[in-house]
């Protein structure tokens, strides 16, 4: 059992969940998340004699107000919840919760909170498939350490939920040319050249057409060189209904980035309106390489 006290606050010690074969997809709407997470919450496994409760017990002393913790600074996750009262003392319980993972499951945390050697709760996490941004379906059971041969039990079901890129997001199939260009922004570019074979044209619409948008809360935490406003190289792809008119749409992708996914996403537009980042720039940078067959 890993329990860690530090003062009032809780100690989390979170491990990796390596992904099996078959990994959950996230679902794209909050109602769907809301379900799957209720569906969850009645997976968790508790000792005989658990009694539901409707509300948070007394006895807890708040030990099982809060949301049990997740992994990950995901925003678009949604918690489902309730209490059990059980007959045993709570390192009966935690002993017994975690011999039983929920079907599917596997146990990726453990940890607890109190002040010095006195703990006020203990908390097991349960994890599902890895997915896309390491978003997981996750199970949290937090035990209030209380004295006695009564424990009181929370579990959290957590699902995050992805969002679609709405249609209006998209690059209209009116392109006849693209602009592709590298340099420093406000600067003359070191690369620059104009694409309008039609074929071409069509297959770089389409693939920026099909890359993700960045979900809500999935960068948190990174210091971007464009937030700090650090200047860096840009590749910038310029999509018009033929050359010289006002752009349709603009992609720009941080010229270094070569790792999918990382703290810089690709900046898109739409007739001068800022849309959803996208993601898996560095992917569409090395496939237009490959399409144009020359290195951007």
């Amino acid at each position: 059992m890993m329990l860690v006290g530090l003062g009032a606050a809780a100690a989390v010690a979170w491990a990796g969940l390596d992904a099996p074969s078959r990994a959950f997809t996230p679902p794209h709407t909050r109602p769907v998340a809301e379900r799957d997470a209720e569906v969850l919450l009645r997976s968790v496994v508790l000792p005989a004699g658990a009694a539901r409760l409707s509300g948070e017990p007394g006895a807890s002393h708040g030990a099982l107000a809060g949301e049990g913790p997740r992994e990950g600074p995901d925003l678009d996750m949604v918690d489902r919840h309730a209490w059990w009262r059980i007959p045993g003392s709570w390192r009966t319980v935690l002993a017994f919760i975690r011999a039983h993972p929920p079907a599917g499951s596997r146990q990726f945390t453990a940890g607890g909170s109190g002040t010095g050697d006195h703990e006020t709760s203990v908390f097991v996490g349960f994890g599902w498939p890895r997915t896309v941004g390491k978003r997981t379906r996750q199970m949290t059971v937090t035990i209030a350490a209380t004295s006695g041969d009564t424990s009181y039990v929370r579990a959290d079901a957590h699902v995050a939920w992805l969002l679609s890129r709405p249609a209006s997001e998209r690059i209209p199939d009116t392109v006849q040319a693209i602009e592709i260009t590298r340099g420093l922004p406000a600067r003359p570019p070191g690369l620059a050249f104009t694409v309008t074979d039609p074929a071409r044209v069509r297959a770089l619409t389409t693939l920026v057409n099909r890359l993700p948008i960045v979900q809500p809360g999935q960068f948190d935490g990174c210091n971007t060189a464009r937030a700090i406003g650090v200047v860096k190289p840009q590749i910038t792809f310029t999509f018009l209904a033929a050359s010289g008119t006002p752009a349709l749409a603009v992609a720009d992708e941080p010229a270094e980035e070569t790792e999918p996914d990382t703290c810089g996403p690709m900046a898109f537009s739409i007739a001068g309106v800022e849309q959803t980042a996208l993601l898996q720039g560095p992917k569409f940078v090395a496939a237009a390489e490959r399409l144009l067959k020359k290195k951007i």
